[in-house]
């Protein structure tokens, strides 16, 4: 962990603003460092030889955050704290910038200005196989750690959606929900909400374990993100889905995701928003699944990231969600990607159990559907392909006159359609997409016929 580690990036945009970046300027917290401790090594030791003071620890790791005594520069401390043979890595905690410091960045932003219908009838539902696939699975058994902002866990969406156990490692206290105190006119304190929405509509019967990392304004820091990572393996999750990431290594979160996946767990990272040809960490790392934006086409969104190291793509585009409040908006980037891929991760091991993490990933990337084909520019650069959910869970696709879900299309389909004659939008029934059930529909009902 000796170099220092860049900036932390929120990846999802800010919420309210239309152009707002993820990316900031990078900034160190001034005067502290992280510091991994050799087996049998005190802190306390330390920090009386040194004149440090404890800010924070991650005790399972013996790693400490530590503040500096006045008149000692974090240069000067690092060579001095590298030769003691009492410390075996040290690392500078970032602290993140304003998102729309950057204006250059290619995240959009979020929009409260959606009904509840937006968010059940969305296209990205069907785009993913979502409604077919909760037929064999629906997450029950599965705990999913978001690690984000604060959650409104009061989202009528989301009740008996929250796992007990989270923590709030921003103010240090047991909750990481949205609270009196919450800023609710931050930049990002909605991200959170919105991420937990997709994951809980996906598998509906899984539960969040909310983690917060980032404060309202979605900065966070690399010490505060591998808490979070830590508290996720103590409470034995199944999935850790992790909308931030950085454009080089953070020793510290690689290590802490390393550890999630030999613990076997599922973690899921943002590839980033930048339409450049990286990978953010630790959606890079082998560990990791990294995932990447499509639109509603299922070309490669103008913002997201994309390259060898993305795993699998997921819709990022105009994608509904909720907000605070019991609100619904729709917003754009590759953390929307990661939370529907953690939602079907949560449904593979809800349906298998006994599957291992890399048979899971191995799942979800064979049966995804290839998108090389419909993005030539960006050919083996958005990964397996886009999530498939339907095939995942080994789920074959309904006939499309089967409206009574028989299998066959019958009588039962043909009085089904019947009972649905006239204007009737979103209806299964008006299977030419035209608004009304009428006479085409049934001159194609009959052709279908079993």
């Amino acid at each position: 962990m000796t170099n220092r580690p860049p900036l932390l990036r929120l990846l999802a945009g800010a919420a309210l603003l239309a152009c707002a970046s993820p990316f900031a300027t990078a900034d160190w917290e001034p005067d502290r460092v992280i510091v991994e401790l050799a087996p049998g090594a005190s802190v306390a030791d330390i920090n009386a030889d040194y004149g440090t003071i404890l800010l924070g620890s991650i005790e399972s790791e013996n790693i400490h955050l530590l503040d500096l005594p006045d008149g000692l520069t974090e240069d000067q401390a690092e060579k001095l704290l590298e030769d003691d043979p009492r410390i075996e890595d040290v690392e500078f905690n970032h602290e993140e910038d304003s998102p729309e410091e950057d204006p250059t960045g290619g995240t959009q932003g979020f929009f409260f200005d959606s009904v509840e219908s937006d968010f059940a009838q969305q296209g990205a539902w069907e785009q993913i196989g979502a409604g077919v696939a909760s037929g064999a699975a629906t997450g029950s058994g599965v705990v999913v750690a978001l690690l984000d902002t604060s959650v409104d866990v009061l989202h009528p969406h989301l009740a008996d959606a929250i796992a007990p156990g989270g923590y709030d490692f921003v103010d240090d206290d047991a909750d990481p929900t949205v609270g009196p105190d919450t800023v609710t006119g931050a930049e990002l304190v909605a991200h959170g909400t919105f991420m937990a929405g997709l994951i809980a509509h996906v598998a509906p019967d899984a539960t969040i374990l909310p983690v917060r990392v980032l404060d309202d304004d979605g900065r966070g820091t690399s010490f505060r993100v591998a808490q979070g990572i830590y508290h996720a393996i103590g409470r034995e999750v199944d999935v850790i889905n992790l909308s931030l990431g950085a454009e080089e290594d953070i020793e510290l979160i690689k290590d802490a995701a390393a550890a999630a996946v030999e613990a076997g767990i599922i973690v899921i990272a943002a590839a980033g928003n930048r339409d450049e040809d990286e990978v953010l960490e630790p959606a890079a790392s082998d560990p990791v699944l990294g995932v990447a934006s499509i639109d509603a086409d299922d070309i490669k969104s103008i913002f997201s990231n994309y390259g060898g190291d993305v795993d699998l793509s997921a819709p990022g585009t105009s994608v509904v969600s909720l907000g605070l409040g019991g609100v619904y908006g729709h917003g754009d980037g590759t953390s929307i990607a990661t939370s529907l891929v953690s939602g079907g991760a949560a449904l593979v091991r809800s349906r298998w159990p006994a599957l291992t993490v890399l048979e899971v990933r191995e799942r979800l990337m064979t049966t995804a559907m290839p998108l090389d084909e419909l993005n030539p520019d960006f050919a083996g650069a958005l990964g397996a392909g886009r999530l498939d959910l339907a095939a995942a869970l080994d789920v074959d696709e309904p006939l499309a006159g089967d409206l009574d879900g028989d299998g066959l299309v019958g009588f039962g389909d043909l009085l089904t359609l019947l009972a649905a004659w006239g204007p009737c939008a979103e209806c299964p029934a008006d299977l030419d997409g035209s608004g009304d059930v009428g006479f085409a529909d049934l001159v194609m009902l009959i052709s279908m016929w079993s």
